[in-house]
């Protein structure tokens, strides 16, 4: 998605068929902390990898809290993209 409003767009349209949602903490349009609420209203189980080239916020922390969710420091490889993404996918929400 090139924006937080196209990712809940593209979510609501396709959400059977997503099981890992990889977010951007800085977006056009919304935010990733705006997004991630809102698919979690669509969703309370959905899984997330949370990226961002920033330190942790409070608002990351927060979501991290919750289960499913993990994050990923920019710059990274494939390789830890893919680590992350079976770590979050083995998680319970």
């Amino acid at each position: 998605a090139m924006s937080g409003k196209n990712a809940i767009e593209l979510y609501r349209s396709a959400k059977d068929q997503i099981d890992v949602i990889i977010l951007d903490m800085i977006m056009p349009e919304m935010g990733g902390f705006e997004a991630f609420n809102l698919i979690r209203q669509m969703n309370s189980d959905a899984k997330f990898v949370l990226s961002s080239g920033y330190s942790l916020s409070e608002d990351v922390v927060q979501m991290l809290s919750i289960g499913g969710v993990d994050f990923l420091q920019k710059p990274f490889s494939p390789d830890e993209m893919m680590r992350k993404i079976n770590l979050v996918m083995a998680k319970t929400p």
